[in-house]
């Protein structure tokens, strides 16, 4: 029960029904949101022991404000992001490489977790590093794509030659 909970605990549960009550209110709000920066006026008087409205929670930031398209569109593209990483970890030969993927997996999977608990993606520091990251990653799947690409193609010549 709610005796169970430390007054944190219990206020960011109280916070999140609000939230999730303000969003069944109708299907827009619902699908797109209520607008950026108005989830603590949304928020505040929809529950009795809810006196000051701060999230603690980035997932339902995002889900009260921009609706469930933006947070499945976010997630998704974090999805490929982290399939990217993958891909790149399995098809590099270079360690380099290999452990640039492991570690930006590992950044993701902790700014993932962490916004259940926080808004770590409005701190300027950590989310510009993470695009950073998510650029270099990027540019080094492509990198090495490219170098399977002309291996492939020099042992399809070496190939022809014989």
């Amino acid at each position: 029960g709610e005796m169970d909970l430390d007054e944190s605990a219990l206020s960011r549960w109280y916070i999140m029904q609000a939230g999730v009550s303000r969003l069944q209110e109708d299907a827009t709000s619902f699908m797109f949101g209520v607008g950026i920066g108005r989830f603590s006026y949304e928020i505040l008087g929809r529950h009795p022991k809810v006196m000051f409205v701060d999230a603690h929670n980035q997932w339902l930031l995002i889900l009260v404000e921009n609706g469930i398209v933006a947070l499945l569109s976010l997630w998704l593209i974090m999805a490929i992001c982290a399939f990217k990483a993958l891909i790149l970890y399995w098809i590099t030969d270079d360690p380099l490489h290999r452990a640039v993927a492991v570690g930006y997996l590992a950044g993701l999977t902790g700014i993932f977790i962490s916004n259940f608990f926080g808004s770590p993606m409005n701190s300027n520091e950590i989310i510009l590093l993470h695009w950073i990251m998510t650029a270099v990653v990027l540019r080094l799947d492509v990198m090495e794509r490219e170098k399977l690409y002309l291996r492939e193609v020099e042992r399809r010549r070496a190939g022809w030659r014989r």
